[in-house]
């Protein structure tokens, strides 16, 4: 299986909130052949579980387990070498506690898609302070 695009779910400790993370993706992120993969960095709680709950759900999902917790950037790193070696050329990273909002992920990834940029970055914090976990962040372009 190959994906054009990915997003990548760096998580440790999120089995409460996971699915719902999954679940709020845009289904045009899927119709468009987005892939979602999510890196369970040796979590001690069911995120793992989860997860895998999720990949047998929806078979495009796709799942890689540490063995030993690696760190945030640590799975950051799975996830993106995961999706470069399916062949995605833009990534966009949301955590599964819903911190970065998942509904954004098409907005964030377009202007990569479409070669008017290298990155793009959403900032929960415009707007004087943090947003509250599940808050739509605004989307700040560069």
């Amino acid at each position: 299986m190959s994906a054009e695009f990915c997003v990548v779910v760096p998580d440790c400790r999120a089995e409460g909130g996971l699915a719902a993370t999954v679940a709020r993706l845009p289904y045009d992120f899927y119709r468009r052949g987005g892939l979602p993969l999510i890196i369970d960095d040796a979590s001690p709680d069911a995120t793992g579980r989860v997860a895998d709950g999720l990949a047998i759900k929806q078979p495009g999902i796709r799942v890689v387990h540490h063995e030993q917790s690696r760190g945030y950037g640590g799975a950051q790193k799975t996830g993106l070498k995961g999706g470069l070696r399916l062949g995605c050329r833009a990534f966009a990273i949301v955590r599964g506690d819903g911190q970065y909002a998942p509904e954004l992920v098409l907005d964030l990834l377009e202007p990569i898609l479409e070669g008017e940029s290298d990155l793009v970055e959403g900032s929960r914090m415009l707007g004087g302070a943090a947003r509250e976990s599940g808050s739509l962040p605004t989307i700040a372009m560069s």
